[in-house]
Protein backbone atom coordinates (compact mmCIF):
# COMPACT_ATOMS: atom_id res chain seq x y z
CA UNK A 1 0.00 0.00 0.00
CA UNK A 2 3.00 2.15 0.79
CA UNK A 3 4.17 1.94 -3.03
CA UNK A 4 0.64 2.96 -4.24
CA UNK A 5 0.57 6.07 -1.87
CA UNK A 6 4.20 7.01 -2.82
CA UNK A 7 2.93 6.38 -6.62
CA UNK A 8 0.20 8.59 -6.93
CA UNK A 9 1.96 11.06 -4.98
CA UNK A 10 4.56 11.81 -7.51
CA UNK A 11 1.99 11.35 -10.15
CA UNK A 12 -0.14 14.04 -8.53
CA UNK A 13 3.01 16.28 -7.51
CA UNK A 14 4.28 15.90 -11.25
CA UNK A 15 0.45 17.09 -12.58
CA UNK A 16 0.40 19.74 -10.52
CA UNK A 17 4.27 21.31 -11.72
CA UNK A 18 3.12 21.16 -15.12
CA UNK A 19 0.13 22.79 -14.28
CA UNK A 20 1.89 25.65 -12.57
CA UNK A 21 4.88 26.00 -14.81
CA UNK A 22 2.14 25.95 -17.70
CA UNK A 23 0.64 28.62 -15.49
CA UNK A 24 3.50 30.64 -14.54
CA UNK A 25 5.11 30.33 -18.00
CA UNK A 26 1.73 32.33 -18.95
CA UNK A 27 2.13 34.84 -17.42
CA UNK A 28 5.36 35.60 -17.75
CA UNK A 29 4.60 35.80 -21.48
CA UNK A 30 1.67 37.94 -21.10
CA UNK A 31 3.97 40.39 -18.75
CA UNK A 32 6.56 40.30 -21.55
CA UNK A 33 4.02 40.67 -24.04
CA UNK A 34 2.49 43.92 -22.31
CA UNK A 35 5.79 45.37 -21.34
CA UNK A 36 7.08 45.45 -25.30
CA UNK A 37 4.48 45.06 -27.16
CA UNK A 38 3.88 43.47 -30.37
CA UNK A 39 6.46 43.53 -33.02
CA UNK A 40 5.33 46.04 -35.91
CA UNK A 41 3.40 44.97 -38.75
CA UNK A 42 5.53 44.18 -41.59
CA UNK A 43 4.91 48.09 -42.98
CA UNK A 44 4.66 48.18 -47.24
CA UNK A 45 4.20 44.76 -47.35
CA UNK A 46 0.11 43.88 -48.52
CA UNK A 47 -1.33 40.82 -46.56
CA UNK A 48 -2.52 38.00 -49.00
CA UNK A 49 -6.18 39.58 -49.20
CA UNK A 50 -4.90 43.15 -49.67
CA UNK A 51 -3.36 41.58 -53.21
CA UNK A 52 -5.89 39.54 -53.70
CA UNK A 53 -7.96 42.96 -53.94
CA UNK A 54 -5.60 44.74 -55.63
CA UNK A 55 -5.23 41.90 -58.42
CA UNK A 56 -9.32 41.39 -58.83
CA UNK A 57 -9.01 45.73 -58.92
CA UNK A 58 -6.91 45.28 -61.79
CA UNK A 59 -8.27 42.83 -63.75
CA UNK A 60 -11.70 44.52 -63.07
CA UNK A 61 -10.27 47.81 -64.73
CA UNK A 62 -9.05 46.39 -67.29
CA UNK A 63 -12.35 44.71 -68.26
CA UNK A 64 -14.17 47.73 -68.12
CA UNK A 65 -11.87 49.99 -70.03
CA UNK A 66 -11.56 47.44 -72.73
CA UNK A 67 -15.76 46.70 -72.89
CA UNK A 68 -16.14 50.49 -72.94
CA UNK A 69 -13.63 50.56 -75.99
CA UNK A 70 -14.93 47.91 -77.48
CA UNK A 71 -18.66 49.73 -76.76
CA UNK A 72 -17.55 53.49 -78.42
CA UNK A 73 -15.23 52.15 -81.15
CA UNK A 74 -17.53 49.71 -82.58
CA UNK A 75 -21.41 50.12 -81.24
CA UNK A 76 -21.31 54.03 -80.26
CA UNK A 77 -24.62 55.66 -79.50
CA UNK A 78 -26.24 57.84 -82.04
CA UNK A 79 -27.88 60.78 -79.71
CA UNK A 80 -26.12 63.35 -77.43
CA UNK A 81 -22.32 63.94 -77.26
CA UNK A 82 -20.21 61.39 -77.88
CA UNK A 83 -16.87 63.05 -76.50
CA UNK A 84 -18.98 65.00 -73.84
CA UNK A 85 -20.27 60.95 -72.70
CA UNK A 86 -17.01 59.31 -73.23
CA UNK A 87 -15.19 62.16 -70.78
CA UNK A 88 -17.97 61.91 -68.56
CA UNK A 89 -17.45 57.79 -68.37
CA UNK A 90 -13.28 57.99 -68.28
CA UNK A 91 -13.62 60.55 -65.64
CA UNK A 92 -15.41 57.96 -63.40
CA UNK A 93 -13.31 55.12 -64.43
CA UNK A 94 -10.37 57.30 -63.63
CA UNK A 95 -11.63 57.67 -60.29
CA UNK A 96 -12.22 54.24 -59.40
CA UNK A 97 -8.41 53.61 -61.16
CA UNK A 98 -6.49 56.25 -58.61
CA UNK A 99 -8.75 54.84 -55.40
CA UNK A 100 -7.17 51.67 -56.31
CA UNK A 101 -3.49 52.95 -57.12
CA UNK A 102 -3.61 54.55 -54.20
CA UNK A 103 -4.40 51.06 -52.04
CA UNK A 104 -1.98 48.59 -53.97
CA UNK A 105 1.61 50.94 -55.40
CA UNK A 106 3.86 51.23 -53.70
CA UNK A 107 4.04 48.03 -52.04
CA UNK A 108 5.24 45.31 -54.62
CA UNK A 109 6.90 46.12 -57.82
CA UNK A 110 4.63 43.70 -59.83
CA UNK A 111 1.42 45.45 -58.88
CA UNK A 112 3.07 48.56 -59.75
CA UNK A 113 4.43 47.73 -63.12
CA UNK A 114 0.43 46.59 -63.66
CA UNK A 115 -1.32 49.38 -62.84
CA UNK A 116 1.47 51.36 -64.80
CA UNK A 117 0.77 49.26 -67.83
CA UNK A 118 -3.05 49.51 -67.09
CA UNK A 119 -2.52 53.60 -67.32
CA UNK A 120 -0.51 53.07 -70.46
CA UNK A 121 -4.21 50.66 -72.09
CA UNK A 122 -6.42 53.62 -70.44
CA UNK A 123 -3.88 56.45 -72.45
CA UNK A 124 -3.86 53.96 -75.88
CA UNK A 125 -7.81 53.37 -75.60
CA UNK A 126 -8.57 57.45 -74.68
CA UNK A 127 -6.34 58.57 -77.51
CA UNK A 128 -7.94 56.06 -80.07
CA UNK A 129 -11.48 57.07 -79.21
CA UNK A 130 -11.59 60.48 -79.27
CA UNK A 131 -9.90 60.18 -82.68
CA UNK A 132 -12.75 58.08 -83.73
CA UNK A 133 -15.27 60.20 -82.24
CA UNK A 134 -13.45 63.27 -83.97
CA UNK A 135 -13.07 61.77 -87.01
CA UNK A 136 -17.33 60.83 -86.84
CA UNK A 137 -18.01 64.26 -86.42
CA UNK A 138 -16.38 65.60 -89.26
CA UNK A 139 -17.67 63.01 -91.75
CA UNK A 140 -21.17 63.24 -90.20
CA UNK A 141 -21.17 66.65 -90.37
CA UNK A 142 -19.58 66.61 -94.09
CA UNK A 143 -22.46 64.08 -94.58
CA UNK A 144 -25.60 66.37 -93.30
CA UNK A 145 -24.16 69.41 -95.42
CA UNK A 146 -24.37 67.03 -98.43
CA UNK A 147 -27.80 65.76 -97.67
CA UNK A 148 -29.21 68.90 -96.96
CA UNK A 149 -27.77 70.43 -100.51
CA UNK A 150 -29.29 67.46 -102.43
CA UNK A 151 -32.35 67.81 -100.70
CA UNK A 152 -32.22 71.83 -101.13
CA UNK A 153 -31.29 71.00 -104.94
CA UNK A 154 -33.99 68.80 -105.65
CA UNK A 155 -36.61 71.03 -106.16
CA UNK A 156 -40.15 71.15 -105.44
Amino acid sequence: MSEKSTLGRIVVIAVYALIAGYFSVAILGSIVNQLYGKPPAHEGKLTQADRTWCLRALVGLRDEIEGQAALELQHPRREGDAFARWRLWEQAWIGKLSAARARCTGSDATLDQAYASLSELHASYAQAIERMIHARSEVADKLKVSLEALRGGAGP
